[in-house]
């Protein structure tokens, strides 16, 4: 029989024992989507609370969140959270360069 056999059906049965996939990273793990998440809500919320201000100062905000979350400007092991949210400010700025013409109209 299959007695000297190791028992191959149990290689995805120890993953199931484990509690939850869901279980929360610990704040130190890299490239968690959760910490990417984190990040770019608060880079939208920066985004949104200067909505009203004028494009000047909207356009030195964008630089400076483009030069803090540039993935060059930060280490190796944060490349990938620092990547994201450079995707998102880039693919946000034109409405939040736009906001003049749209007077204060908050998205």
């Amino acid at each position: 029989g299959g007695a000297g056999r190791p028992a191959a059906a149990s290689n995805g049965a120890d993953a199931g024992a484990k509690p939850g996939p869901a279980a929360k990273p610990e704040p130190t793990t890299v490239g968690a989507p959760s910490g990417e998440e984190a990040h770019i809500a608060a880079v939208r919320r920066e985004m949104l609370d200067a909505m009203s201000a004028p494009e000047g100062v909207r356009k030195a905000i964008l630089r400076d969140l483009q030069r803090k979350w540039h993935p060059d400007k930060n280490p190796d092991e944060d490349k990938a959270i620092a990547t994201a949210v450079f995707q998102y400010i880039s693919t946000n700025s034109h409405w939040f360069l736009a906001a003049a013409a749209n007077s204060n109209n908050k998205a």
